[in-house]
């Protein structure tokens, strides 16, 4: 058994062959061979908007006489289900459109591996951000201060001072002045 929904249509969009992945229920299977989407939908509950963007593709195919391919999504045991669908044309030899086929694969865990992969970037993404906003933030407490006992030392520096304050003040200065430089390399 081929592992993915797999249906046969006609030219008019109607059922012609669906295997068990696609529909599970025998009873409903065999129920909806010569029908439609349209059908399906209206004995079911379904949203009519589902028959409608299948539609909307089938008509694509049908004009084209291409291969489409999209991604679905439905809601089956209250659980969002996540599908990869095409549609390809089979030809009859004048070249028009005599059937389609159709399958669609559940892709329900690769895109929820996506989802939370792009939860995971944005995450990370938002981390950078904060902590680009904290080095920021504590460049400017660390670097004012700082400037201010620099520029201090430098003017006590250039005043009479005793040999001994004045190398206070040369080692103050200095230390000062290698913090400054060695939190604009860090940051």
């Amino acid at each position: 058994e081929i592992p993915m929904d797999l249906v046969l249509f006609d030219s008019n969009h109607r059922y012609l062959l669906i295997n068990k992945i696609a529909i599970n229920n025998d009873e409903t299977r065999e129920w909806l061979i010569g029908k439609n989407d349209y059908d399906y939908c209206k004995k079911h509950n379904k949203p009519k908007i589902i028959a409608d963007e299948r539609r909307q593709s089938f008509d694509e195919v049908i004009r084209t006489k291409q291969t489409i391919e999209w991604q679905e999504t439905l809601i089956r045991n209250n659980q969002e289900q996540y599908l990869l669908r095409k549609l390809s044309p089979i030809l009859n030899v004048e070249g028009n459109v005599e059937f389609i086929i159709g399958y669609g694969i559940d892709i329900t865990k690769q895109k929820e591996t996506e989802l939370a992969l792009n939860k995971a970037i944005k995450m990370a993404e938002e981390n950078v951000k904060t902590k680009s906003q904290f080095l920021s933030t504590m460049s400017h407490e660390i670097r004012t201060p700082l400037n201010a006992v620099i520029g201090i030392s430098h003017i006590l520096m250039k005043r009479d001072q005793t040999e001994e304050q004045m190398k206070y003040l040369n080692s103050l200065h200095f230390s000062a002045q290698n913090l400054l430089n060695l939190i604009n390399n860090i940051l």
